[in-house]
């Protein structure tokens, strides 16, 4: 029987874990924002109801990101679109 060596458990406080958790979120490609906005708060600031925003998924102008049970969107990406005329673009074409 051979020994092995065992090295001493870490103790990792709080703080550690909550660095460990943000570097790992970091690498995950579809981790949400801190400010990612719901659906209600995404029809809230375009003034559109929730039947318009899964239009708008599913005409690609809107990405969202699933985070459990939640569906989220970044807000500079929803920024973006009115900024860059693509929803009223979209708004006024499906109103004919």
């Amino acid at each position: 029987m051979s020994k092995t060596s065992t090295a001493p458990a870490q103790v990792l406080t709080a703080d550690d874990v909550r660095a460990i958790i943000r570097e790992e979120l970091a690498t995950f490609h579809n981790a949400p924002s801190p400010e990612a906005w719901t659906i209600k708060q995404v029809c809230d600031y375009l003034h559109i109801s929730a039947p318009t925003f899964h239009r708008l998924v599913g005409a690609g102008v809107l990405h969202p990101t699933k985070a459990g049970r939640r569906t989220l969107l970044d807000p500079a990406e929803v920024r973006g679109i009115v900024e860059a005329g693509t929803f009223v673009k979209f708004h006024h074409d499906k109103r004919k």
